[in-house]
């Protein structure tokens, strides 16, 4: 398991079709994954400061606006 990880989770994310099936989690404006979870461990190739930012997906197919930017750190 790599020495740098970064933990993320958020609160689930609701609207009138039942809330959110998937979230898309985006490290520095990239996709990095797409995620059923609240939660997503990330292990970035170096170490730095990173951006996150999440855009949740309903049942329907509606996507959320981009979520404020959280920033993690990744250290050895």
């Amino acid at each position: 398991m790599s020495a740098r990880q970064i933990y993320l989770s958020w609160l689930p994310s609701t609207d009138n079709s039942g809330g959110a099936v998937s979230y898309s989690v985006f490290r520095d404006g990239a996709l990095v994954t797409t995620v059923a979870t609240t939660s997503f461990i990330d292990q970035p190739s170096s170490t730095g400061t990173y951006t996150y930012t999440l855009k949740a997906m309903d049942v329907s197919g509606n996507k959320s606006v981009l979520s404020s930017a959280v920033r993690g750190y990744a250290v050895n």
